[in-house]
C-alpha cells in the first residue's frame, strides 16, 4: 500500500513481473501467457532454457518470394523424469529472424543444441539474421552473443552460416558438427578461420573435405578420414598430441602408415599403438621405433611389420610384441 493506495499487479514494474514469470514452470508460464496480451508480452521477455532448437525451411508447394518463405522452429524443453516437451511453430522470413534474435537476446537464455537444416532459402534467413544481430548490437545490446553448447548443421554448408558463427559465445560453444553433401573450399576456409572453430573442443565434418591438418591440431580429440596423408602430417599429429599417458593412436582398416627417412616414432608410458586388419607399418632406413615401459604393440591378422636396413627396434622392460 502506497499513500493509502493498494498496489496491484498492473502497478508493478515490468522487470519485477518478468522475474516472477521466470520462476514459473513451463505449464504455469504457458497458462499465464494465455491470460492476456500484456501477460504474453511479459512471458516473451523471460529467458528461455531449451534442450534443443531446430530451424529448417518449410516447404508449402510452389516456391514463394523470399519475404514469404516460411521457416519451422522446433522447440524442445527438458522436463523432469527424462521427459521432453516439443512445440513447433512456423514463421515467414522476417518474423523468423525476429524470433531467432528474441530467443538469444536475454543474457540468461541457454540452448544446448542448435540444429540448422539447409533448405530452401536458408542462406537468405541466415543472411538476414546476421544483419539483424549487427543492428541490435549497434543500437541496443552491444554484448549480444548466441549461447549454445552444440551446433548441428545438416545439408550443404553455406557461407552465411560462417558469417553467423562469430556471434556464438566461444566460452560456451563446445561442439561443431557439419553433415552435408558438398562443401565448397572457400566456405571451408571461412569456417576454419573463425575463433569458434579454433576454440571448439569437438569438431565433426562430413563428407570428406580438403582441409590442412594444422586446423585440427588445437583439438583434444578428433577423427579425420584422409584419402592420403604425407608422413610429415602424421608425425605432426603424433607430436602435437604428445601421445601422453593413457592415449591411443589407432590406424583404421586398409591404411598404410609410412614413416620416411630420419623420422622417429616414440610412444610414451602406457600408450597403445593398434594397427587393425590389413595394415602395414613400414619404417624406412635410419628409423627408430621406441616403445617405453608397459607398452603394447599389437598387430592383428595379416599385418606386416617391416624394418629395413640399419633399423632399431627397442622394447624396454615388461613389453609385449
Amino acid at each position: 500500500m502506497e499513500n493509502g493506495k493498494i498496489v496491484t499487479w498492473q502497478d508493478l514494474p515490468m522487470r519485477f513481473k518478468v522475474d516472477v514469470a521466470t520462476l514459473l514452470d513451463r505449464d504455469s508460464r504457458l497458462a499465464f501467457q494465455l491470460t492476456s496480451r500484456a501477460e504474453n508480452d511479459i512471458v516473451s521477455r523471460c529467458p528461455i532454457n531449451l534442450k534443443s532448437l531446430s530451424i529448417s525451411s518449410f516447404y508449402c508447394g510452389k516456391r514463394p518470394i523470399p519475404e514469404k518463405q516460411q521457416f519451422s522452429f522446433r522447440y524442445c524443453v527438458q522436463l523432469p523424469n527424462d521427459r521432453v516437451a516439443v512445440t513447433e511453430k512456423r514463421y515467414i522470413r522476417d518474423r523468423a529472424v525476429e524470433e531467432f534474435v528474441r530467443i538469444f537476446k536475454h543474457k540468461k537464455t541457454t540452448v544446448k543444441t542448435l540444429r540448422l537444416t539447409a533448405g530452401r532459402r536458408m542462406d537468405d534467413f541466415l543472411k538476414n539474421a546476421v544483419t539483424g544481430i549487427v543492428l541490435l548490437k549497434k543500437e541496443q545490446c552491444p554484448k549480444f552473443v548466441i549461447r549454445v553448447t552444440e551446433i548441428d548443421f545438416h545439408g550443404n554448408l553455406v557461407a552465411e552460416f560462417c558469417e553467423l558463427l562469430p556471434f556464438f559465445d566461444t566460452s560456451i560453444l563446445m561442439s561443431i558438427k557439419i553433415e552435408g553433401y558438398d562443401i565448397e573450399p572457400e566456405v571451408v576456409s571461412m569456417l576454419v578461420a573463425t575463433e569458434q572453430f579454433k576454440k571448439a573442443k569437438k569438431v565433426s565434418i562430413m563428407p570428406l573435405v580438403s582441409v590442412p591438418i594444422d586446423n585440427f591440431l588445437h583439438l583434444n580429440t578428433f577423427e579425420v578420414k584422409l584419402a592420403s596423408a604425407k608422413p610429415e602430417e602424421v608425425v605432426k599429429v603424433v607430436k602435437n598430441l604428445g601421445i601422453s599417458e593413457s592415449q591411443n593412436l589407432r590406424i583404421s582398416e586398409s591404411q598404410n602408415l609410412r614413416i620416411s627417412e630420419s623420422q622417429n616414432l616414440r610412444i610414451s608410458e602406457s600408450q597403445n599403438l593398434r594397427i587393425t586388419e590389413s595394415q602395414n607399418l613400414r619404417i624406412s632406413e635410419s628409423q627408430n621405433l621406441r616403445i617405453s615401459e608397459s607398452q603394447n604393440l599389437r598387430i592383428s591378422e595379416s599385418q606386416n611389420l617391416r624394418i629395413s636396413e640399419s633399423q632399431n627396434l627397442r622394447i624396454s622392460e615388461s613389453q609385449n610384441l
